[in-house]
């Protein structure tokens, strides 16, 4: 593929869940987890992953959703420190053990075990700390932007946004 080519970017989420909290929420309120959102950056032949899930069950869903475009990953990209955009890369690397594993920032959350306990990783999969300003997908430049409070964008090479981390308020 050239940098002439398209890529595509593909989004999935993974709905509202429960979660266990040791604080008691009002009567008739079922503490709940917010959507996550993963992106796919696809090339002719390979794809990088953005962000990831927490659960086994989202992770798998997850996996199983990108095999479906038929693109070896080549990497998967944490945008944000946060355990909620990183826990489940041990999962992810059981099904895509060639992947490069990166993050803009480190971050590790051990209360994360509390929230979804039997659910993740004993021990998590840290990602690597990003070395550089881009990432090549398949000829074309992913530019990693940092714009202030741990918070990255990625630009493809003709600037338009890709993928985005959010900050959770």
């Amino acid at each position: 593929m050239s940098a002439n080519s398209e890529l595509s970017i593909n989004v999935h989420v993974a709905p509202m869940r429960g979660f266990v909290t040791s604080a008691a929420p009002p009567a008739g309120i079922r503490a709940m987890w917010s959507p996550l959102c993963s992106t796919l950056i696809v090339g002719e032949r390979d794809a990088i992953l953005v962000d990831t899930t927490i659960t086994y069950d989202q992770v798998d869903r997850l996996a199983d959703w990108v095999e479906r475009f038929g693109k070896q990953v080549a990497g998967v990209v944490i945008t944000r420190g946060h355990s909620d955009h990183w826990i489940g890369l041990a999962r992810l690397q059981e099904r895509f053990p060639h992947a490069r594993f990166e993050a803009t920032e480190e971050g590790m959350r051990a209360y994360w075990r509390g929230l979804f306990p039997g659910e993740i990783p004993e021990v998590p999969v840290p990602p690597e700390l990003f070395d550089g300003d881009s990432i090549d997908l398949d000829g074309h430049e992913l530019r990693v932007i940092d714009v202030g409070q741990g918070r990255h964008r990625a630009l493809d090479d003709r600037a338009r946004p890709v993928a985005a981390g959010r900050r959770r308020r």
